[in-house]
């Protein structure tokens, strides 16, 4: 039976092979290039450049189209230590995801994703007006927690010194999203199709994971089956090692008047010299 997963693989496959060379190696380490270019023009006299990139329909629908795009590029984050860290935190994102993907699938995810959010943001900002560096944030999350799926062990050093797995550092992303959301639940409707294709990615490799391992788990225990059963058909055990004429069919077994008990010929001279 075909599963979903199998069909998404088959569309990806037929769309790599047509669009690959179209792939764009590095599209997260450009968008956090750009971030960091914003923020430090943002610190020149008179400076409005956040302002005029960030996601606002009225702004959109009034001629100021780039908005669409050059939301991704409003940093998420003015502090200059949190700025440096995240965007090469960043870097490492786009790097893994394009090894454990290819870049073409990498870039799908991306573009995917982008989309989504933008889309969802844009009348969001209807109600909002200018967003400013929130759409941003959540990209960042929404990438962060994509990697730490893919490599939930792999370690940061907080404060250089203690070392957390990213998994726990994802989860507090998912918490902070959760929080988000209760505090403006308006914030769902950028949420959810905002996660779409993680959802899409992910949920069909967890449960296909969880059946690989259902399935492994029954072949395990069908071999113990069959061994227990193979053992116990046995017509001669050793009494010492445990040793069968079907583990060893070469074997020459013998009753030891000593006990009564049957031992294989490389055990029966060690009974004997404890005599």
């Amino acid at each position: 039976m075909t599963t979903i997963h199998q069909v998404g693989e088959r569309i990806l496959s037929a769309a790599e092979r047509k669009f690959g060379k179209l792939a764009i190696p590095g599209l997260l380490r450009w968008i956090a290039t750009f971030q960091l270019a914003v923020w430090a023009l943002s610190f020149m006299p008179n400076s409005q450049i956040i302002s005029s990139l960030d996601m606002n329909a009225g702004a959109i629908l009034s001629g100021q189209v780039w908005r669409i795009f050059t939301w991704m590029f409003v940093p998420f984050s003015m502090h200059f230590i949190w700025i440096i860290f995240g965007v090469l935190i960043f870097w490492l994102i786009s790097d893994s995801l394009e090894s454990a993907w290819g870049v073409f699938r990498a870039n799908v995810f991306a573009a995917a994703t982008l989309f989504l959010v933008s889309v969802t943001g844009f009348l969001l900002s209807f109600a909002s007006g200018g967003l400013g560096s929130i759409m941003s944030v959540f990209l960042y999350m929404l990438m962060f927690i994509a990697f730490a799926t893919l490599f939930p062990n792999y370690e940061f050093r907080l404060f250089f010194l203690i070392p957390v797995k990213v998994k726990w550092l994802a989860l507090i992303d998912v918490a902070m999203i959760v929080a988000m959301v209760v505090m403006a639940p308006i914030a769902i409707f950028v949420v959810i199709p905002g996660f779409i294709p993680y959802f899409l990615v992910f949920v069909p490799t967890f449960f296909q994971n969880i059946k690989n391992r259902g399935e492994a788990a029954v072949r395990r225990e069908r071999f113990k089956s069959q061994t227990r059963t193979g053992e116990s058909d046995a017509f001669h055990v050793c009494h010492a090692c445990g040793k069968t004429d079907l583990s060893d069919p070469n074997q020459d077994f013998r009753v030891s008047s000593r006990d009564g008990e049957e031992y294989c010929l490389d055990c029966l001279p060690k009974l004997r010299a404890t005599d």
